[in-house]
Parts: C-alpha cells; structure tokens; sequence
C-alpha cells in the first residue's frame, strides 16, 4: 500500500511538472496539493487491495488449469487485459478521482463515458506488453511489485492525460444528450 500510494501521488507530481513545463510556468506553477493527495489517497487506500486480490486470481486461475511458460504467460495477460481487469481499473480509477473531487455519481458516470475507450486504448498499448513480460519472467512473489514501478509512467499518464478540472458532466433532461457545464455556468444557470 505504502508503495502504491507512493508511486501514484508521484506520477501526479511528475505530472503536474511535465503539465507546467508544456505550459511554460514552470517556475510560476502554483503545486496543486489536494490533486496530489487524491492521487496518494487513491494508490495508498484504493488500489493495492484489489490489485492484490487480482494476481492472486490470475495466479490461482494458472495453477488450476495446469498452465506453464508462455502458456501461462499469454492466458494471464489476455484475461487481465482483454477480459475483465482492464476494463474494471480503468473505469474504477476514473470514477474514484471524480468522487474525491466531489463529483456526484452522475457526473462521474458521464465523465467515465467520456475517457473510457481514450484511456483503454492507451492502457493495452502500455500494459500489454508489461504484462507478458511480468507474467513470464517475474517470480508471482513480485509481480505486483513490478506492475507498481510501472504504474509511475502509467499514473504519470492518466495525471497528465486526464487532469482534474472544474468542469462536470450535467444531464440536461430537455436535450438528447449529455452536456458539459462548468460549475460557476451552472450555479448562474441555477439561479
């Protein structure tokens, strides 16, 4: 847990660095704390026991269906990327940072809907070839711990792909879709 929450808040910091260096503030870049501590919050609290619990899965899933070598190799990372694990982090990733930026469910769902596949699509481009690597390599003992030196570049992505923001998904129920409001064009909306 300690290194997940370590690994994740520094993604955010590299993150919000790189994010300044593009912008060219970097030396008037305000340090967004609370971004920071959601990340550490969500690597150190979130993650790590339903990590644990899928390599565990994965690993006994091998042993019960005698799989050996790249058999094995290959059975783990297609059922990890292509079956449930990937679709199941990405989207409980997304939804846990809206709901500690205290985003309603609604608007977590909607914003979800609008990173989902963006996010899939760099996650097998990444992960799949960590993934063989790992499950044919590492002993199971540190596959996680390799999954998590990784998760740096990997949480250092999603900061700078998918920074918070002040914006949140609203259902207008008048229109056939959703529409995206800021908060302060919203409160005016509201009165």
């Amino acid at each position: 847990s300690i290194t997940s929450g370590v690994l994740y808040s520094g993604g955010d910091l590299l993150a919000q660095i790189i994010s300044a260096a593009r912008a060219n503030h970097l030396s008037s870049r305000i340090f967004d704390h609370a971004r920071f501590y959601r990340a550490l919050l969500y690597g150190y609290l979130f993650y790590p026991p339903l990590a644990h619990a899928h390599y565990n899965f994965l690993e006994w899933l091998v042993v019960t269906k005698g799989l050996k070598g790249a058999m094995a190799s290959v059975f783990k990372t297609v059922l990890e990327q292509f079956v449930y694990w990937s679709y199941f982090s990405n989207a409980y990733y997304h939804v846990v940072m809206g709901a500690l930026q205290g985003f309603s469910p609604l608007e977590c769902l909607h914003a979800l809907a609008a990173k989902f596949w963006s996010t899939m699509l760099a996650q097998w481009s990444m992960w799949v070839p960590v993934q063989l690597v790992n499950f044919h390599y590492v002993p199971v003992r540190h596959q996680l711990g390799f999954v998590l030196v990784y998760s740096l570049l990997w949480s250092t992505f999603l900061s700078v792909a998918y920074p918070p923001d002040e914006t949140s998904a609203v259902v207008d129920w008048r229109a056939p879709a959703v529409i995206l409001l800021d908060r302060s064009a919203l409160a005016t909306a509201l009165g």
